[in-house]
């Protein structure tokens, strides 16, 4: 619903500097006037196209990642999900990512009142753009997805004062039942959001470090 492609510019700058890969940011429409599955098709759009892209954008046997914080983190794994079989994803980021629809999560209940992203911020979210039955999807609730076998190995990311810390770490935790190789890291002390600061405190700074050696890693792997 929020946020613009300039909001993260500087972000995908330094991944792209620290990861030595190419960076493709694909916009998507917003809630409410545009509702799910719009945003999930724009995302499923955009990966299918990279993928039969990517010689020309990128190189010869160069591996796909996706990487997405929040609702891009939603995105990422709605879409790792749907492409299975169709698209070779070589590597999920998941940046503390929407994965349920719960609302009375630990992390929700500890954090409901969060000046970064509160519960009564989540539910406005989820009520304009999925209202109703969808939101129980997999395409908007990933987590609710019966088989999470066969998806690409990923790197999720949690921060402790965030009411979507919890259900990041059961989509990981539930993804790693299924037989898929998960690194998990919470970082201590931060809020949602705190990676876009990665430029005014080393925290952050190190938790775009750790993501973007996660990606070269996974990378190396594939070439």
């Amino acid at each position: 619903m929020l946020g613009a492609l300039d909001d993260f510019d500087t972000l995908a700058r330094t991944l792209a500097h620290r990861t030595n890969c190419a960076v493709l940011m694909p916009a998507y429409r917003l809630a409410p006037e545009y509702p799910f599955p719009a945003a999930y098709e724009d995302s499923l759009d955009s990966v299918t196209w990279a993928a039969k892209s990517i010689t020309s954008l990128a190189g010869d046997n160069v591996p796909l990642v996706l990487t997405g914080d929040s609702t891009g983190g939603n995105l990422v794994a709605a879409t790792a999900q749907s492409l299975r079989g169709k698209a070779d994803i070589a590597f999920q980021v998941l940046i503390y990512p929407v994965t349920d629809i719960d609302f009375n999560s630990g992390s929700y209940t500890e954090h409901a009142d969060s000046t970064i992203l509160s519960r009564r911020d989540m539910i406005w979210f989820f009520d304009n753009y999925a209202p109703g039955e969808e939101r129980f999807r997999p395409e908007v609730s990933p987590l609710r997805a019966e088989d999470l076998s066969d998806l690409p190995s990923a790197y999720v990311l949690s921060s402790e004062y965030d009411v979507l810390r919890d259900e990041a770490e059961a989509y990981a935790a539930k993804m790693r039942l299924a037989g898929v190789d998960v690194t998990t890291k919470r970082f201590d002390g931060m809020s949602h959001g705190f990676l876009r600061m990665h430029k005014l405190f080393d925290v952050a700074d190190v938790a775009l470090n750790d993501i973007s050696e996660a990606i070269r890693s996974a990378v190396a792997k594939r070439e």
